[in-house]
């Protein structure tokens, strides 16, 4: 457990020093609560919700890009070979990698809905959500799952970053629309009786545990 407490925090550090993914992040922090404020009042106002599934979004895709580029450079370079070597399980070499990337995206997405209330109160302006914030959090908790996931998924299989980057781009796009779409319509299909995010976290979190299974016994054929 120490092992991969240290590889998570290892794989924290290495996020933050890319200025890329900061960047990315410090503009989601002051873009949601900007945005939000700027449509108080207006008939046509952009649904808050809306601002954090998107911004969130691009957050997730972005970290996930970037984690999928490392582990094809690791693995082409013999980089996680001396980790293997030591009692660290491959598993625990992707699950570190994975947790960062939710760790990460996650929060930033709280302290973004954070910052917005701040704002709001500030302002004595009164923040109109279209969506519970509970339903936002679960939201960007499956968003970033399965991004993640299909980081850790391309970062093993592809051959070379160029190859990796173009699929992730795609899919993962691609998934994010999927489940932004199962999200606003699983209630209509079963009558309003079901709460998509409580469904789609248990999915999100049997994909994500598959795909480490799956991935971390190809990760050690290939690097040893």
């Amino acid at each position: 457990m120490s092992g991969l407490w240290l590889l998570f925090l290892d794989e924290l550090k290495h996020l933050m020093r890319v200025r890329f993914l900061v960047i990315i992040w410090a503009s989601m922090l002051l873009l949601v609560p900007s945005m939000a404020f700027l449509y108080v009042g207006l008939e046509n106002a952009i649904p808050f919700s809306f601002i954090i599934t998107q911004l969130g979004m691009m957050s997730a895709l972005a970290t996930g890009a970037v984690i999928t580029s490392t582990l094809i450079n690791d693995i082409n370079n013999k980089t996680l070979v001396p980790f293997l070597v030591r009692p660290i399980s491959s598993y625990s070499i992707l699950l570190s990698r994975l947790t960062a990337i939710v760790v990460s995206v996650f929060s930033v997405v709280l302290v973004s809905i954070l910052i917005t209330k701040i704002v709001f109160n500030l302002f004595s302006v009164e923040l109109i959500l279209d969506k519970p914030i509970l339903f936002l959090l679960m939201a960007s908790f499956v968003q970033t799952i399965i991004t993640a996931s299909l980081g850790i998924l391309l970062g093993t299989l592809a051959s070379s970053p160029a190859t990796g980057m173009g699929a992730f781009i795609i899919f993962g796009i691609q998934s994010q629309v999927i489940v932004a779409l199962v999200m606003e319509k699983l209630p209509e299909w079963f009558g309003g009786k079901v709460h998509a995010p409580v469904i789609l976290v248990h999915i999100a979190l049997f994909i994500m545990f598959i795909t480490l299974i799956w991935m971390s016994k190809i990760l050690k054929n290939k690097i040893l």
